[in-house]
């Protein structure tokens, strides 16, 4: 997801995240940059377009590598909500 925030929504999200991550309800990944860019643009048969934003200088790609990063400091987090 790309949200475009100001720094104190930012902060907002940042705490709310890491308290339900230190309470077991689920685990994260952030990548902070003040860009976005287009990653791909797809043309179909119709002249329909996809277009994919991603945050700029990693993305996707290094809020994933926070989250693995996360996941493997210790045993994943289990909430007593979790179905199994």
């Amino acid at each position: 997801m790309v949200i475009a925030s100001t720094p104190a929504q930012r902060m907002q999200l940042e705490t709310y995240l890491e308290a339900q991550y230190q309470h077991g309800d689920l685990v994260y990944g952030l990548h902070i940059t003040d860009r976005a860019i287009l990653t791909c643009l797809v043309f179909e048969r119709m002249g329909r377009q996809v277009h994919l934003v991603d945050g700029a200088e990693g993305g996707y790609a290094l809020a994933a590598q926070a989250l693995k990063q996360r996941l493997s400091v210790s045993e994943p987090m289990v909430s007593k909500n979790e179905i199994r």
